[in-house]
This record gives C-alpha cells, structure tokens and sequence, in this order.
C-alpha cells in the first residue's frame, strides 16, 4: 500500500527524489499517447521552475527491500494572476486559487489507484484554504479525464496548447 508524503518546498525534496519524479515525468508524458518531448533534463528544468514558484509537492512511495521507491507525484500551486505562462488566461479568472499543475503515476503501478489517491491527498491538504481547486487534463488522456469526473470534478472550459513539443485540447476542470 502506498504512502503519501506532503513537501511544502522542493528544498525537502533530495536530488534522488528530484530525478525519480522526472523519471516518471518523462515515462509518462513521453509515452503513448502523448507522445511529448521530454528528456531528464529538460523536465527537471521545468519541475524546479515550478518548485522555483513555490508549488508544492505530494509524493507516493512504496517499501520494497528496506528501500522507498517512488510510484507517483502531483505538484501544486496558488494561481497568481500571469505566472501560469503556458496556460491561457482564463486561469487568472482563478487567482487564489489552488492549481494542481503535474499528476504521473510510474507506469509499473497504473491501474492501482494511485492516482486517486494523490489527488486525495491534494484535495484533503487544500480543500480549506483555498476558494477553488483548478487543474486540467489533456482531452485524450481519458482514464485521468475519468478519475476527475469521478472524484466530483466539473469541466469549465477548453483551449489548445503544446507543451513538451506536442499541440492538443486541453480541459480544465473545477473542484469546489
């Protein structure tokens, strides 16, 4: 069974735990079907410039042979109005709000729940202090477009975008 783990900053984040999380990064978004230009570096550069903004990270990890093995992550953050470059500017509509930037399971454990469990642990941390929760999900990504209609999330809104190289529809979803 995974344990969740909050870090208020990625100073409490240690360079191993740095790269495992891009690891995944790269795994998941370089992968079918979203095919994104990712190396290690390069999505390390972009996850400290989030971590540079003061987004927040939960960390899922599991035992194996006396040793703590990342299985997924999600970064958040407070929308202040113009930090969120790459989004539209919709976004700003929301400053205030919490924004969960990054979501990614290891490959090895998708389909156990992981995910759901993440996203849990974000709304659970944050639910109360902030006047919304924001985030979105690209539109061919349906098992993670179906995890959020499940926990309750609504759909507000939708925009192309690239990232990583790779342009499709984003949806961005509400949870009050």
């Amino acid at each position: 069974m995974p344990s969740i783990q909050f870090y208020p900053s990625s100073a409490y984040l240690s360079a191993q735990m740095q790269q495992e999380v891009a690891a995944i990064f790269v795994d998941n978004f370089t992968a079918a079907p979203r095919y994104e230009n990712w190396s290690i570096d390069s999505s390390l550069e972009y996850l400290r410039s989030l971590w540079e903004k003061g987004a927040v990270t939960w960390i899922s990890s599991e035992f194996d042979s006396n040793q703590s093995i990342i299985t997924g992550f999600a970064i958040g953050i407070i929308i202040n109005k113009h930090t969120q470059s790459h989004e539209p500017q919709l976004l700003n509509n929301y400053a205030g709000a919490f924004y969960l930037e990054e979501i990614a399971v290891s490959r090895a454990t998708h389909g156990k729940g992981i995910g759901k469990k993440l996203i849990q642990a974000t709304l659970s941390d944050t639910q109360n202090n902030y006047p919304s929760y924001i985030t979105r999900v690209r539109s061919d990504a349906s098992a993670m477009v179906y995890l959020l209609e499940s926990l309750g999330f609504k759909k507000l809104n939708s925009y192309p975008a690239t990232k990583g190289g790779v342009t499709c529809e984003r949806i961005i979803y509400c949870y009050n």
